[in-house]
Formats: structure tokens, sequence, C-alpha cells
């Protein structure tokens, strides 16, 4: 399974040897932001995580994955 982006907050974080307080500093924005956004249980903006990344000496990068082959999604449209 892929990992989420808090997850990759709290390995970053961690490696870093940096805590919650630390990284939320670092980043401007409160503690309890910074759990929040490792738990999973905050929908953050974009800019939010780039923010936070940022801060911790990383880049956001956003790529998208196909679900299925995009020829067999164009076909299902135009035969559906």
């Amino acid at each position: 399974a892929q990992a989420t982006p808090g997850e990759y907050l709290l390995g970053v974080r961690a490696k870093l040897g940096l805590t919650q307080a630390e990284a939320a500093d670092r980043a401007g924005i409160s503690q309890q932001q910074i759990q929040l956004l490792e738990s999973g249980k905050v929908d953050a903006r974009l800019e939010t995580w780039r923010r936070v990344f940022n801060a911790l000496h990383c880049d956001l990068l956003i790529l998208p994955k196909p679900r299925r082959q995009l020829g067999d999604a164009k076909a299902e449209r135009v035969l559906g």
C-alpha cells in the first residue's frame, strides 16, 4: 500500500530528528496542525502540505496515476 502524506511527514520529521513542535515552528503552523496532518485527521490544502514539506527540506511532487489504461477509459466514454 502507498504511504499517505501524513506518514511521509512523520517519517521525514523523525529522520531529521525533529519534534512536532520544531517542525511546526519551521513551517509556521501549530504543533496541533502537524499532529493532525500526521494522523490523517485533517483534509489539508495543497499549499499547507507544500509549506510543511518545504520547511523540512523536501519538494512536494504530485503525479496523477491512472486507475486503468487511459485508452480503455476513452473507448468506454465513446462507446458508453
